[in-house]
């Protein structure tokens, strides 16, 4: 990957960078992650003694994990584009090109991201990858926000062609409702039998839990995450063939079978896979044509 500014991402990182709390990095720390500075500490904390933001955290990744299985392992998806990468977590859960990889080792994986040191990170899983013989594992410098650019990009090192599994579980969030139907949209262009999986901060429960949420991370942040109802969530998804259970609350999707019963946990986050069956309206790079 080329035309990047790196030296300006780590200049970003030891200045800016560290002074405004984070999404990303917020994510992180309640995950258990150790990717956050000063300023992510003071919010996270505020709004962890608020609301049940560490608990939402670890069943977000606990169900990007068990998605990823089911797509490789169930659906037979051998390539998988991952839109707006988490910075890594290794101790709560497993990085999906190294899950994948397990699964498959001939399964090829591709971030996409625009936060700068999230780049950073996916740069260094495919400079690890491309050390063990890869490739296997990519990025591309665009998110969920230029959707179109980042499908394009993507065809460079996946054929979208054939079926692929788009991961969309920690961005949807931060669209407001044009950008989720441009993402979404784009997904629902890519060959048929693909999947998406998709998880969602729910305005279904709550309204003091979401106004708090909403206020403190506009407040103290660049972005607003804007929660939806199940019923917003299955517009988005209208029109695609939906995977048992359905949408349905993080920790009741497909649970482990040694898992807790669920009870209250993760019921702020909606989660679901849904199957792409219409063939797609533009063909991808990766076969010599236009995206």
């Amino acid at each position: 990957m080329t035309g990047y500014d790196w030296a300006a991402a780590e200049e970003d990182k030891d200045s800016w960078w560290n002074r405004y709390p984070n999404w990303a990095r917020l994510w992180n720390l309640w995950a258990g992650g150790d990717e956050h500075s000063e300023p992510d500490r003071w919010l996270g904390h505020l709004l962890a003694d608020r609301l049940p933001v560490v608990e939402l955290a670890a069943q977000r990744l606990a169900f990007r994990t068990r998605a990823t299985r089911f797509l490789i392992d169930q659906c037979g998806i051998d390539q998988l584009l991952v839109a707006d990468a988490d910075l890594p977590v290794p101790a709560t859960a497993p990085e999906v090109h190294d899950l994948a990889h397990h699964l498959n080792p001939r399964a090829r994986v591709v971030y996409a991201a625009s936060d700068r040191v999230v780049l950073g990170h996916c740069q260094a899983a495919a400079e690890t990858d491309a050390e063990r013989g890869g490739p296997r594992c990519g990025y591309v410098v665009d998110g969920v926000q230029a959707p179109d650019r980042m499908f394009s990009s993507a065809a460079d090192q996946l054929d979208l062609n054939r079926p692929v599994g788009v991961l969309m579980v920690t961005s949807l969030d931060l669209l407001n409702d044009g950008e989720a139907a441009r993402a979404l949209a784009a997904a629902h262009d890519t060959a048929p039998g693909s999947h998406l999986a998709i998880a969602h901060l729910t305005a279904d429960s709550d309204p003091y839990a979401k106004g708090d949420l909403r206020a403190l991370i506009a407040e103290y942040t660049s972005v607003t995450p804007t929660l939806r109802t199940r019923k917003e969530i299955a517009g988005f998804l209208s029109g695609l063939d939906m995977v048992g259970p359905g949408i349905v609350p993080a920790p009741l999707w497909r649970p482990e079978p040694e898992a807790a019963p669920a009870g209250t946990l993760g019921a702020g986050l909606w989660c679901g896979v849904a199957r792409i069956t219409d063939p797609p309206q533009r063909r991808h790079r990766m076969d010599g044509t236009r995206w």
